[in-house]
């Protein structure tokens, strides 16, 4: 054969290949179906739980409609939502930084989006990190002190759970002058 008919043959081979190697041999079996991958965000990936702070969890099947768990799977095993979700639509679910317990731990922790059904392997995992800087110092302190006694009352406004040291320096007088 010479060189044309052979680059001919070769040509008809290959469209061939390209054109039904689309189509399954049998229809029937979902192992020829060819499955998009799950498309995952974490917006932000850094975050404050302590101030309200949440992620979003934006997600989208690009094949066919999935019932689906959205899960932290890392360091701790804790459902956020679960429910059937549509294709070729942007899905946003969010999490607060809670657990059944109220809310977790500084760190960093991983989400899974997980196809329920047979096609739990296009699951993904991404992380996000919890972090909680220390509180402000308060914003207003005010001392009553008690002439007759020792103990005072101490006034203030102060973020929940901040711990304050107060120092509280005295002269004893005598006889009206100070010492």
């Amino acid at each position: 054969m010479n060189n044309k008919k052979v680059r001919a043959l070769f040509s008809i081979v290959l469209s061939f290949l390209i054109v039904f190697s689309g189509l399954p041999i049998f229809p029937f079996l979902k192992e020829n179906v060819v499955r998009a991958d799950t498309i995952l965000e974490l917006t932000p990936n850094t975050f404050s739980n302590v101030y309200g702070g949440r992620v979003a969890i934006k997600f989208q099947y690009e094949d066919e409609p999935h019932p689906t768990e959205v899960s932290v799977i890392k360091p701790i095993q804790y459902l956020i939502n679960s429910g059937t979700y549509k294709e070729d639509v942007e899905h946003v679910v969010y999490w607060d930084g809670k657990d059944t317990k109220g809310l977790v731990k500084e760190g960093t922790y991983t989400i899974k989006v997980t196809p329920t059904d047979e096609n739990s392997m296009y699951a993904k995992e991404a992380n996000v990190d919890i972090m909680n800087p220390e509180p402000p110092a308060p914003k207003y302190i005010h001392a009553v002190p008690d002439r007759d006694s020792t103990s005072h009352v101490i006034r203030g406004i102060a973020e929940k759970d901040t711990k304050v040291t107060l120092t509280i320096k005295y002269e004893v007088r005598k006889n009206g002058t100070q010492e």
